[in-house]
């Protein structure tokens, strides 16, 4: 395998564009796949990539999450895992094209909207996903999303404690951080966390890694693990926990944060009430007082999901996309004429050379 082939240096291992054969999938016949391989040699990466593979294969079609259309062992004898190839960008990018990073509220319950119902898939096939973040959102060329990087998640509903924790600082919920037992709940204060960071408009720019989310520390810090584990297992005012959160890189569980010269500031004073209740909810550090822990229903009966049709949603009819994404469109010829292709022995897969750049600004 050329390194000019890869599309981009993404773990678990090589990620390229792939010419394959028609397969059908929920979105209409495609022959652009993603092509993800591990050495058996690297077991981690091994590892993750067989995680992810059967993430996907458990949970199969759903319009919000990313279809896995095969896998296989190749003659060399690594892992090689093919899904759809979604042309458009992310959540992540979006924040950072907007001025000061901020999303507008009705754009975001309209995401929110679409990750819940994906989420809400996900965990009634007994998943966890475990690193949702604005950077493993895909916004489509057609305006909706999928749920991509299944690579961290968990398969079976519950994890007990003590396990080991191997996902960074991206909107870790704090039972995760201190080592305790979790389930599902995690995923919606990631949820939470990243709501709060489009309403806020913190700027995607101000990660210190590429595509990468600042919501929280990790693990490894521990003056913010302490933190994080006080915040975890006692019971603080809630203008005190403001503080100690903001100070572990937390978003506070309400609109308290103190600003210059004294006056409340919250990126949560920037929204609606209802917008506002349901970010403090997703973000209690008590799981079992965190909404949506005993079942979705309890986010889709939320006072700010009021007029949503979740049915209509889930067929992509609820209401029309505030962004299209609009990259260079990709085609079989193009990843034909960039890499000289040649057959893969065993497949029907071809490998080739395309420029990857983020699309042209359209806000």
């Amino acid at each position: 395998m050329n390194q000019s082939t890869l599309l981009g240096p993404v773990p678990p291992g090589s990620v390229l564009l792939a010419v394959e054969e028609p397969i059908e999938t929920a979105h209409g016949l495609v022959n652009i796949v993603i092509k993800k391989t591990a050495a058996r040699s690297n077991a981690r990466a091994a590892e993750e990539l067989t995680v992810e593979r059967n993430a996907l294969m458990t949970m199969g079609k759903h319009p919000f999450i990313l279809e896995l259309c095969g896998s296989y062992n190749d003659p060399q004898g690594n892992e090689v895992m093919l899904t759809e190839y979604v042309n458009g960008s992310t959540l992540w990018r979006l924040m950072q094209l907007r001025p000061h990073g901020h999303v507008p509220e009705a754009w975001t319950r309209f995401y929110a909207t679409e990750l819940v119902l994906a989420l809400e898939h996900v965990h009634a096939s007994c998943l966890i996903h475990r690193h949702v973040a604005p950077e493993n959102v895909i916004v489509a060329t057609n305006g909706h999303l999928r749920l991509t990087s299944f690579n961290s998640a968990s398969l079976v509903p519950y994890v007990e404690p003590g396990g080991e924790l191997r996902i960074a600082g991206q909107f870790v919920a704090p039972e995760m951080l201190v080592g305790g037992g979790y389930g599902a709940s995690v995923d919606w204060w990631a949820l939470g966390c990243m709501l709060h960071q489009m309403f806020g408009g913190r700027s995607a720019e101000a990660s210190s890694t590429a595509g990468g989310s600042t919501a929280v520390p990790t693990a490894q810090e521990p003056a913010a693990l302490a933190t994080l584990a006080t915040l975890a297992t006692s019971g603080v005012d809630h203008a005190a926990a403001a503080t100690q959160a903001a100070a572990a890189g937390l978003p506070p569980d309400s609109a308290l944060g103190e600003g210059a010269e004294g006056r409340t500031y919250s990126p949560l004073n920037l929204v609606s009430a209802e917008a506002a209740a349901l970010v403090e909810r997703l973000l209690i550090r008590n799981p079992e007082r965190r909404i949506g822990t005993h079942g979705v229903i309890e986010i889709k009966m939320h006072a700010w999901f009021n007029g949503i049709d979740w049915d209509a949603a889930l067929r992509c009819q609820a209401a029309s996309a505030p962004w299209f994404p609009n990259p260079p469109d990709v085609d079989a010829e193009a990843i034909v004429r960039a890499g000289q292709l040649t057959q893969t022995t065993g497949t029907s897969v071809q490998q080739g050379v395309l420029p990857f750049q983020h699309p042209p600004v359209d806000l």
